[in-house]
């Protein structure tokens, strides 16, 4: 993943935010950067938000998460894009679904939109659901963010909601309490490692990468 990073044409400075002393030994292997922070995060998001307190507030912040090994530097680099424009304060990146496994997948989150690209729902089921049976876009949710650094600070001091408890999903946190989440589609395929499956597969991708 910190090599996929360093390939962005946009990204100033990488940092890995841990609490494993591994991890940060391994970081340091490779002479890459590493912060360690509280053990007693709940997510990624503030366990990043702890590692980017020293930062600018209008600084923009991108959390790669460390299952996403294939993630595309092209795909950093829009979401970059997409946070300078005004009033754009969370992004994220989403991709056409088109098999009917991928659709039905409760590893793989859904996300619908509306017309100006901001996402009025993120679900493990399927969404949305097609009663008439009619050609309708599905897209899936890739896991990397893109946050104003105060907007950040911001939503880790909020609640969780009843809708981040019953999907086990805290984006639906920030759209409970009225953030808008704007969505950059992707034309680039990720395999996340959210099983053990998933590793094998991308085990496989990065034998063939090397050979």
């Amino acid at each position: 993943v910190y090599r996929q990073c360093e390939q962005s044409k946009l990204l100033n400075n990488i940092l890995v935010a841990t609490d494993d002393q591994r991890i940060q030994e391994e970081v340091h292997f490779f002479r890459g950067n590493c912060i360690m922070t509280s053990p007693n995060h709940i997510s990624g998001t503030d366990r990043v938000a702890e590692a980017c307190l020293p930062f600018e507030n209008d600084d923009i912040i991108i959390n790669i998460q460390g299952d996403e090994p294939t993630i595309n530097p092209k795909q950093i680099d829009q979401l970059i894009e997409k946070l300078k424009e005004p009033n754009v304060k969370i992004g994220t990146l989403a991709r056409s679904l088109q098999s009917d496994e991928d659709i039905r997948d409760p590893n793989l989150v859904k996300v619908v939109k509306d017309d100006q690209d901001r996402a009025l729902y993120f679900s493990r089921s399927v969404i949305p659901y097609n009663r008439n049976e009619s050609q309708v876009p599905y897209f899936g949710h890739v896991g990397m963010y893109g946050f104003m650094n105060a907007t950040l600070q911001e939503i880790t001091q909020l609640p969780p909601g009843q809708l981040e408890i019953s999907e086990s999903l805290e984006q639906l946190r920030w759209l409970e309490h009225g953030y808008s989440i704007h969505i950059i589609e992707t034309v680039y395929d990720n395999i996340g490692v959210d099983t053990p499956e998933d590793l094998e597969k991308v085990k496989l991708l990065l034998k063939s990468i090397e050979h």
